[in-house]
């Protein structure tokens, strides 16, 4: 996956000549206007002058005709240096000709209804290259200089009015037959322009397709100062698939993943198939822990529905926004993909947030074969911290609960290594509020039972985003953190020696933290008051051993913030 850059980043001349070459220059093209309408002036008048050459017409005024002829040829050179020709100079030019052909007709002489043919070329750059609207005004224009020119440069009665029926009726058969044909040509390139951006089997945007996306989702996100993130999604073990399965297998697997991703996603965001197995989501207006929920909400959807087909599928995905991550779509993109590195090394099936010095633990291991371990500790330990940002009040909650935790397991006499694993786990112990919501979790006021409960569900969300092997009994202590001794706790209701004592540990750091630091709606009180307030619930709320091991060292504990627990 560190090679998705090579095929999702392209410069933008590379897309130009890619669609280019699929749709042809665009009928709208100021360049190929002003070229259509200079072969035009410039065929006339040569087409003009050879007829005045080959027949002196009885009647002819030729200095009107030479006039005509070189300011014909004038206007297709002019036309012909002109390489932006603006709407309202097109129509200009039309209206132009049209004049000269009434010029034409009229001092022609006898031949001089013949050049009336020449409104029809005029008629089909008009329907052609302008607006329905503004082509109509143009057939106007012609319709009344028409038989006007007729009358004034061969009145003769019945013959007249025959020639000015047939001149208009061709005018307005001519501008309908044009302005049809332009409206089907421009439906199909705007098909074939549609299925350029398509993918076949799963109907979803291809990488042209997100390529046209994320700049101008990059720049509306920049302009109106919102954030905006990118899922990275890749089908776990997919070749499997293929291998064993066949690929109308793989294809059944591509188009339910495709339908589980597009499913859950609002209209403004944008899903695309970027690669073989390799899907991209778009998320204007999500910050990064809404994105991370996103994504593990939309993983949940993917299993849900191979599931109903009978097999196991899977997808890792990797996290990042702007402005957190990245400024510009590039670097977007290559922030995405690290994390998604990072979650198929963290053991796949599973989100990762992008962080700069999480990546970096990972890809020096990679280089320097060091052990995994480490790295999925600082993932953990870099996203739980990107949380606390969440909340002015809560800037540094995890990683004091950390400093405090480890502390009081070394004033227990656990041994270094173990105290350091505590420390670790107390900056993990509210990692699983990523899937709380922030209207719940910052809620002034008391919350509603249903939203009570989902606060409860934060242990079990967490032991399950640690569920990697380096996390070992982290995981078992971040579940039981909120176990009570008296068996009023949750999830399960453990009680007394039923708890480990490092949950308990944890226990008594979140709480001391949490009231000498405030939050929303309670204000923060000082270390005696805190201490107070833990040792009147000492036996029934909090162990009564971590309550007198926190009082022995708290004229020790400095509750500014510190730098975070080393993850390495």
């Amino acid at each position: 996956m560190s090679s998705l850059m090579c095929s999702v980043v392209v410069t933008s001349e590379d897309s130009h000549s890619l669609t280019s070459n699929l749709t042809g220059p665009a009928i709208d093209d100021p360049l190929v206007v002003s070229r259509s309408l200079a072969l035009m002036w410039g065929f006339g008048a040569l087409l003009l002058a050879v007829t005045v050459a080959l027949h002196r017409s009885r009647g002819a005024d030729d200095a009107v005709l030479v006039a005509v002829i070189a300011a014909a040829a004038a206007g297709a050179v002019m036309l012909a240096l002109v390489r932006d020709i603006k709407p309202r100079a097109v129509e200009l030019v039309i209206v132009s000709g049209t004049a000269l052909i009434g010029v034409l007709i009229v001092f022609g002489g006898k031949v001089g209804e013949a050049y009336a043919a020449f409104y029809v070329w005029q008629n089909v750059h008009a329907f052609y290259f302008l607006p329905w609207r503004r082509a109509a005004l143009q057939l106007a224009v012609m319709v009344l200089s028409c038989p006007l020119a007729l009358a004034l440069g061969s009145p003769s009665g019945g013959a007249w009015a025959v020639k000015c029926t047939v001149a208009i009726g061709t005018l307005l058969v001519s501008g309908l037959f044009v302005g049809l044909l332009k409206e089907r040509v421009t439906r199909l390139l705007a098909s074939l322009a549609e299925a350029a951006h398509r993918d076949v089997l799963t109907g979803l945007l291809n990488r042209r397709g997100f390529e046209d996306a994320l700049p101008l989702e990059v720049e509306r996100a920049s302009r109106g100062g919102r954030p905006l993130s990118l899922l990275l999604i890749d089908i776990d073990h997919f070749k499997q698939i293929n291998d064993r399965c066949g690929h109308q297998a793989g294809d059944l697997a591509l188009a339910r993943v495709a339908s589980a991703l597009a499913g859950e996603l609002r209209q403004i965001e944008t899903v695309a198939r970027i690669g073989g197995e390799e899907f991209a989501v778009l998320l204007p207006d999500t910050g990064e822990h809404g994105a991370f929920v996103a994504a593990q909400r939309l993983r949940g959807k993917v299993a849900a529905a191979a599931g109903e087909g009978g097999s196991q599928l899977t997808v890792s995905i990797g996290v990042a926004s702007i402005p957190t991550h990245a400024s510009d779509g590039e670097a977007l993109v290559q922030a995405a993909d690290r994390a998604l590195y990072a979650a198929k090394s963290l053991g796949r099936d599973r989100a990762a947030l992008y962080s700069a010095e999480a990546m970096r633990y990972i890809f020096e291991e990679q280089a320097g074969g060091g052990q995994q371990e480490s790295a999925q500790i600082a993932t953990m330990v870099a996203l739980a911290e990107a949380l606390d940002t969440r909340d002015a009040h809560t800037a540094t909650h995890s990683r004091t609960v950390g400093r405090y935790a480890q502390m009081i397991a070394s004033e227990l006499g656990l041994p270094p290594e173990r105290a350091r694993a505590v420390g670790i786990a107390g900056v993990l112990h509210d990692i699983g509020k990523i899937a709380v919501t922030d209207a719940i979790l910052f809620k002034p006021g008391p919350l509603a039972a249903d939203e009570r409960e989902l606060i409860k569900e934060h242990p079990g969300f967490g032991a399950r985003l640690l569920s990697a092997p380096a996390f070992g009994e982290i995981r078992g202590w971040v579940l039981a953190h909120h176990e009570r001794p008296d068996g009023h706790g949750y999830p399960f209701g453990l009680a007394g020696e039923a708890i480990p004592l490092e949950a308990k540990i944890l226990a008594v750091a979140d709480a001391f933290e949490a009231m000498t630091s405030g939050h929303a709606g309670r204000p923060a009180i000082d270390r005696q008051a805190a201490l107070a307030e833990l040792q009147k619930a000492a036996g029934t709320k909090f162990d009564a051993r971590v309550v007198q091991a926190l009082s022995a060292i708290s004229s020790h504990i400095e509750l500014s913030s510190q730098p975070p627990i080393a993850a390495g």
